[in-house]
């Protein structure tokens, strides 16, 4: 048989005794008797059977044979002395076991104790039931063990600290590529292998996690604490719950739980807390994209729309890939990375000037061009007959804000919207459920004067010359979102209708002038008709 290239455990052996004396091969399997439990079987770790050779699997098939055989002799006639040996001794030294059909040969080399000369005499009918008993006995052991093949495929699991992404391997290969085992998969004969890093660290593993130090409580534990923000988010958050994150709740969560100590181990002092460096090597040429999910990204806010006290960088990226520097809260974002020219690393840096403590957690997946899902040079990618786009920082946390909602200074970037099959159009609104999302891109004149009335729309170029989306070939600002197409009424949100042909593309611009909230924006794709 064939070692096979997935992790596999061997099962329904079938033997048979034959007075063939033939030997054979099979897979490396190696298995193990327990000298005071014979009816015990373990298998050794796979890493090892790559060594094994079929002379050495032989041997010990044949010391396993001979131990249990003469166990049975032993517990039927006793262990009395005799001269000579048995003719069960003499019949069992000759014979052979069959398995799937390959012959392994099983002498037996070590004297059996002698039995009285009474049981020296054993008929045909006796030499025949031991027989089928010691095949029977060896049959009901070897069914124990089942031939399991399972596929490196991806996998999930949720501990005490969240969410995870991981690949399922073997306990030992997760262990031996740097991973940590969260949880089973394939029926529990693997584990979920995820890779985790924090500062200073890289990974070249796909779907892998860049982490804040002792994650998910902020870092370092003496920096100084930044006064929650009072000011009302842009969006009415509902159920609002006690951040599941603090550390007082995942400490009495985590108390007696493992890995809670894995957690403590990664902390980090307040002498390295201004600069967290990860680094991200290409699996393999082929990779062209690389895609950072925000699992949870709660920086400082930005200072008149530049990030300053706290900010994230990406560098490394194609020279053509403008990635712009986030701050604020970013929870649930996510950017594309175009790296098709990349050979060293792609760097993600979070830096502070004041080593108030903080904390992130990042899913870094990468993408070939057989896979990659996003058009190149489009930040932002979304699929789906719905969905929501969003500016960067436009939300707030529902309690403990570390940050004020607004947009950032010097945008310049792209988000994109894959095309479902039969849909033609695409309808954009503010509104959802009955809830407002505050629309709010601002532009002023060199005088200081607003170039749109406040709480009115701005369209096209006159109204909207710096801080701007465009929608179907229209630039969007000021304080309501309205294009004039389904309402006249400036004052009023609208919805915004694009019936363009091609790829989908919502471009972002803003200056570093002045900057307003954002904006929030649920879509829905509009069948052919």
């Amino acid at each position: 048989m064939d070692v096979p290239n997935d992790n596999y455990i061997p099962q329904n052996l079938p033997l048979k005794v034959t007075e063939d004396s033939s030997t054979t091969t099979r897979s490396p399997n190696v298995l193990v008797l327990d000298p005071n439990k014979y009816e015990e079987l373990q298998l050794k770790n796979q890493n090892l059977l790559k060594d094994q050779s079929p002379e050495d699997t032989r041997k010990k098939i044949n010391i396993l044979l001979r131990k249990y055989i003469t166990k049975l002799f032993l517990e039927k006639y006793g262990n009395k002395k005799s001269y000579g040996k048995t003719r069960l001794e003499k019949r069992l030294s000759n014979k052979t076991v069959e398995v799937n059909n390959n012959i392994i040969s099983s002498p037996l080399n070590k004297r059996i104790p002698k039995v009285d000369q009474e049981s020296k005499f054993l008929t045909a009918d006796t030499l025949w039931s031991l027989k089928n008993k010691t095949i029977g006995k060896i049959k009901k052991i070897f069914s124990i063990f089942t031939v399991i093949k399972f596929n490196n495929t991806e996998c999930n699991a949720t501990n005490w600290a969240g969410t995870w992404q991981g690949v399922c391997y073997t306990s030992s290969e997760c262990t031996q590529m740097g991973g940590t085992a969260f949880g089973n998969c394939a029926s529990g004969y693997g584990v979920c292998c995820v890779f985790r890093g924090s500062c200073g660290d890289s990974s070249s593993r796909n779907c892998s996690y860049f982490k804040s130090p002792n994650y998910p409580d902020y870092y370092p534990s003496t920096g100084p604490v930044i006064t929650p923000t009072t000011t009302l988010a842009p969006v009415t958050t509902t159920g609002a719950t006690p951040d599941p994150r603090l550390h007082w709740y995942y400490y009495k969560k985590g108390r007696g739980d493992k890995e809670l100590d894995d957690v403590l181990s990664s902390k980090q002092t307040s002498s390295d807390s201004l600069s967290c460096v990860f680094s991200v090597y290409k699996t393999n040429s082929d990779v062209k994209q690389i895609r950072i999910d925000f699992i949870d990204l709660d920086l400082a806010s930005p200072t008149n729309g530049t990030c300053v006290t706290e900010r994230l960088v990406i560098t490394g990226q194609n020279s053509n890939d403008q990635i712009p520097v986030l701050c604020g809260y970013n929870t649930g974002q996510h950017v594309y990375v175009d790296v098709s020219q990349l050979n060293g690393p792609l760097q993600i840096m979070v830096l502070s000037t004041t080593g108030s403590r903080k904390r992130f957690k990042m899913r870094i997946c990468q993408y070939t061009d057989v896979c990659s899902t996003s058009q190149n040079n489009c930040l932002q990618y979304y699929t789906g007959v719905t969905g929501v786009i969003e500016s960067f920082n436009y939300d707030q946390a529902a309690m403990f804000n570390r940050s004020t909602p607004g947009y950032f200074n010097n945008l310049n970037y792209a988000i994109c919207i894959r095309r479902e099959a039969g849909y033609c159009s695409i309808t954009y609104r503010n509104v959802q459920g009955g809830q407002t999302y505050p629309f709010q891109l601002v532009n002023e004149l060199p005088s200081g004067q607003l170039t749109v009335p406040q709480g009115q729309a701005g369209v096209d170029i006159l109204n909207c010359p710096d801080d701007y989306i465009i929608i179907d070939g229209t630039r969007l600002c000021g304080d309501r979102f309205n294009d004039g197409s389904t309402s006249a009424n400036f004052s009023m949100n609208a919805p915004v209708v694009d019936t363009s042909a091609g790829p989908i593309v919502i471009n972002v611009r803003t200056n570093g002038n002045v900057t307003g909230l954002g904006f929030k924006l649920y879509y829905t794709q509009n069948p052919c008709t």
